[in-house]
């Protein structure tokens, strides 16, 4: 095992703090949230932290300590899907088609399109035609990051050539993020 140290305790007491923000003020819009949203997502996002150090016994034990906050709260566009069938459309296939369990399945779980397109999606069962309207189904994807993390330092010199050190660190994180429909 080799253990190198730089820089030791010192005997006057120091540290740093600093802040980090991130909020809507400071945000523009994606290309893919100007399809989403009129005005820039929801965003808070918080960084704090600092660090203090210094003598415990002079020249002898040190100790130095070091705190991190970090939280994202955002809600942005995630993805979205061109093709969909609209509300009107979902009633045709329900209507034509909708015991068959490939259809059931899509009219289960996919909601009905936000933005119609104007296009339409043909197709025939039992010798009748049909024309489905489709539009672009959007998503949102909210994200949760909260982040917790401290570290402290204990170094003891017992001459020249012995030193004895220890440190812990804690990082406790919990980060949330996903895609969310709005349901049928």
């Amino acid at each position: 095992m080799v253990n190198i140290i730089t820089k030791s305790g010192t005997n006057n007491y120091h540290g740093s703090l600093y802040w980090f923000y991130n909020g809507n003020a400071l945000n523009a819009r994606s290309n893919l949230d100007k399809r989403t949203f009129k005005s820039a997502p929801w965003r808070i996002e918080d960084q704090f932290g600092g660090t203090f150090g210094g003598p415990i016994i002079k020249d002898k034990t040190f100790f130095f300590g070091s705190l991190l906050r970090w939280t994202d709260h955002k809600f942005a566009s995630g993805t979205a899907i061109t093709g969909a069938p609209t509300a009107e459309g979902r009633t045709i296939l329900q209507s034509a088609v909708g015991n068959r369990p490939q259809v059931r399945a899509l009219l289960d779980n996919l909601p009905a399109a936000q933005t119609p397109t104007g296009d339409k999606g043909k197709f025939t069962a039992n010798g009748q035609t049909f024309e489905v309207p489709l539009g672009t189904l959007s998503g949102a994807a909210p994200n949760v990051l909260n982040v917790w993390q401290w570290s402290g330092r204990l170094d003891h010199r017992f001459s020249d050539r012995q030193a004895l050190g220890g440190r812990y660190l804690f990082d406790d994180r919990t980060q949330v993020s996903g895609q969310a429909l709005p349901r049928a």
